[in-house]
């Protein structure tokens, strides 16, 4: 893209400062005869300016378009990827945790569960010996 440009820069001025060129230059017909094709001093001094502030205008975009790949882009991309790696790893831990939680209660529950079923065998086996002993002394 550089060397594109360059060669239509190098093309204007040749054509400019042509000397078999016509008499018409790009900022309009010269005053001059149709005998004198020679460029005047301030019209070369205008075609240097422009092609001057041409360059200097395609310089700066090439450098911003440059800082923008080398230099925003990837922070955006770090940027994209930490916020992925954060969100995810929230997402396990939440995830963990809840799982944690239920498997805990469930547990709990069975243990509860369990305790409670024991002592109810204890106590109805504690109720139908006494039962049959009082049956016994009674009968």
């Amino acid at each position: 893209m550089i060397i594109i440009f360059t060669h239509g820069m190098l093309n204007y001025v040749q054509y400019f400062f042509d000397q078999s060129g016509n008499e018409r230059a790009f900022f309009g017909s010269s005053s001059r005869s149709c005998n004198s094709n020679r460029r005047s001093g301030k019209e070369a001094a205008a075609a240097v300016v422009v092609l001057v502030v041409v360059v200097v205008v395609f310089v700066v975009v090439v450098v911003v378009v440059i800082v923008v790949v080398v230099v925003v882009v990837p922070v955006v991309i770090i940027l994209v990827v930490v916020v992925v790696v954060v969100v995810v790893v929230v997402v396990v831990v939440v995830v963990v945790v809840v799982v944690v939680a239920v498997v805990a209660v469930v547990v709990v529950m069975v243990v509860v569960s369990t305790y409670r079923f024991v002592q109810l065998v204890f106590i109805c086996g504690s109720m139908s010996f006494l039962l049959r002993e009082c049956n016994f002394v009674v009968g």
